[in-house]
């Protein structure tokens, strides 16, 4: 099910309060299933809009796909760094220029507000249903917000194609950066919340200490 308002509250004042959040969305899957009057065609769409619109982020429903510039097949697009597409405040997990990062059918993500691009396809990427290549961004940050249309290039299968890892890593050091303190001051415990019932839906609030 999708988030519901409290639950967003919750979630938006552990960002308020320096911590973390890292959004992970897919694309509308269909499935087949059968049943007593046939095969039965069935969507499932994110359930992440209404958490997203709360941070200004929204993830398009189609999947980005690449004929040219791809890692195998055509919905396996490959993305590269958007300027310098740092992810943590000392530099450390800054892409080299030169990386690749290789998704498996990815959404679009796009920032409604001050956010920046990570991470962007190449120029002959193509959304579904649609003719016009174009550069689509993949990824996106916003202060202490980071939106990715994908959730393979986490998995074991994915996690050392390309320059996966070192994007992984980063990600990685983009959550334990955050400085969430506690109502004493003293800074707070990793706190975690995912929910999901596949693996096409997934959001993950994550805050770290700074000391002990």
């Amino acid at each position: 099910t999708a988030y519901s308002e409290s639950e967003i509250d919750a979630i938006d004042a552990f960002v308020d309060d320096g911590g973390r959040l890292l959004i992970l969305s897919e694309p509308t899957r269909t499935s087949i299933s059968g049943g007593l009057f046939g095969a039965q065609l069935s969507e499932r769409e994110s359930r992440l809009t209404g958490l997203g619109s709360r941070f200004d982020v929204q993830f398009d429903t189609r999947y980005v796909y690449d004929q040219a510039q791809n890692d195998g097949t055509y919905q396996q697009v490959v993305a590269e760094p958007s300027g310098e597409a740092v992810l943590s405040g000392t530099g450390a997990a800054t892409l080299d220029e030169n990386a690749t990062v290789a998704f498996s059918v990815a959404s679009e993500v796009q920032s409604t507000g001050d956010g920046e691009p990570v991470l962007v396809t190449g120029t002959t990427a193509r959304t579904a249903g649609t003719d016009a290549p174009r550069r689509h961004t993949l990824a996106v940050r916003d202060g202490d917000v980071l939106a990715v249309g994908d959730t393979s290039f986490a998995t074991a299968a994915r996690y050392d194609v390309a320059d996966n890892e070192a994007f992984l890593t980063g990600v990685v050091e983009f959550l334990v950066g955050g400085d969430r303190a506690d109502s004493d001051g003293a800074t707070s415990g990793t706190a975690n919340t995912t929910r999901g019932s596949d693996a096409t839906t997934n959001a993950t609030a994550n805050a770290t200490t700074s000391g002990s």
